[in-house]
């Protein structure tokens, strides 16, 4: 659906290979065992397709900036609905429901895609308030915010940075047209390297021999071992395209 080629497996082999059993390095917890015989190379491919697959399609700056886009939007309605409730309407008490508490599971399994959509073209032609038409706007005429830093393992700005992009906005709009992602990625864990004193259900995947011995699959597979615990942490910012042109004027490095 997403158009990407690279993250393939055999999903039927790796059924044929699986069975639940009794993980003895794991006090005796029920897990997916795998053939080590037959599914080895099947699960190689799983984990580094699903590797490829964050990277590239879930984590992808888009996707992630229309998702926090998105998140801002709720925050900017529940703002409204607190500080000015006159300037913002509701389709359904659904959503407004679940805003006003997120526990709500009812109003909450109502909020699907042409829910949203709806209130968001909604507010775009009704709502009083600017800044939550801009954020709505975003989405519908899908006009991402542009992407101004990615960085690994680094803060995205300094202090004095922060200060310099503060005044090239108004009021609390920076809150809202300047956005901040972080995201995490680990193709493979092992709980006890990263200092859990138990292991976590789905974390370890464990071969099984034909003398019924065990093995954790980093142990067997070089590939595996080598991604490990390798983390991949990454922070982007992205700014309002209104502000692009002052953002790049500031000339920071």
């Amino acid at each position: 659906m997403c158009g990407v080629s690279y993250a393939s497996f055999d999903i039927k082999w790796l059924f044929h290979n699986i069975e639940i059993g009794k993980i003895e390095n794991e006090h005796d917890r029920e897990g997916l065992l795998i053939n080590a015989k037959k599914g080895i190379h099947a699960v190689e491919a799983f984990i580094v397709s699903r590797y490829h697959m964050y990277e590239q399609v879930y984590f992808h700056k888009t996707t992630r900036c229309f998702e926090t886009i998105t998140q801002k939007i709720f925050e900017r309605v529940k703002h409204l609905m607190k500080n000015d409730r006159s300037s913002i309407s509701c389709l359904n008490d659904n959503l407004f429901n679940f805003i006003e508490d997120n526990n709500n599971l009812q109003a909450y399994l109502t909020l699907d895609d042409f829910n949203l959509y709806t209130h968001f073209n909604h507010w775009i032609d009704n709502c009083k308030d600017d800044i939550l038409k801009s954020l709505c706007e975003s989405i519908i005429y899908r006009k991402p915010f542009k992407m101004v830093r990615d960085i690994e393992n680094d803060s995205l700005f300094s202090r004095d940075e922060y200060k310099k992009i503060e005044k090239i906005f108004s009021g609390d709009e920076s809150q809202y047209y300047l956005l901040e992602d972080e995201y995490l990625n680990v193709p493979y864990k092992d709980t006890y390297l990263l200092g859990k004193n138990s292991a976590e259900r789905a974390e370890h995947i464990w071969l099984k021999f034909q003398n019924g011995k065990l093995k954790e699959f980093s142990e067997v597979s070089p590939i595996i071992n080598h991604l490990k615990n390798n983390e991949l942490r990454k922070k982007r910012a992205y700014i309002h395209r209104n502000y692009e042109d002052k953002f790049k004027k500031l000339k920071l490095q």
